[in-house]
């Protein structure tokens, strides 16, 4: 998979794009992670679960969904849309165990990806 991304990364920058290799090959990396999590169907580079955008779905960011529940911390962007599973605008104890579910690979997919 690897290489499939250099070569789509060299591909985007032959076309004319300005962005360093670097910066293309994350953001080729995260839309390859996007459609192996999400069965094939990307969602505008954001991975569905990934709060803390890392590109890994993990029991990080579990934590980091109760942690704005208690609100603790404020999740906003990026970090708040990739844990809205549901689009309902809410981050709480269920999307925390979706996440968990996923991580520790009881379920294959998050809810937003059926």
């Amino acid at each position: 998979m690897k290489e499939g991304r250099n070569d789509c990364a060299d591909g985007i920058i032959a076309n004319g794009n300005t962005n360093s290799k670097a910066e293309v090959l994350k953001l080729v990396k995260k839309w390859y992670l996007n459609e192996k999590v999400n069965d094939g169907l990307p969602q505008f580079g954001i991975l569905m679960g990934d709060v803390n955008l890392d590109g890994k779905v993990n029991a990080i960011d579990a934590s980091l969904v109760l942690q704005h529940d208690a609100k603790l911390i404020t999740l906003t962007g990026d970090e708040f849309e990739s844990g809205d599973l549901f689009k309902d605008g809410k981050l709480n104890a269920i999307t925390a165990s979706l996440i968990l579910q996923l991580d520790a690979r009881l379920i294959d997919k998050l809810p937003s990806s059926r």
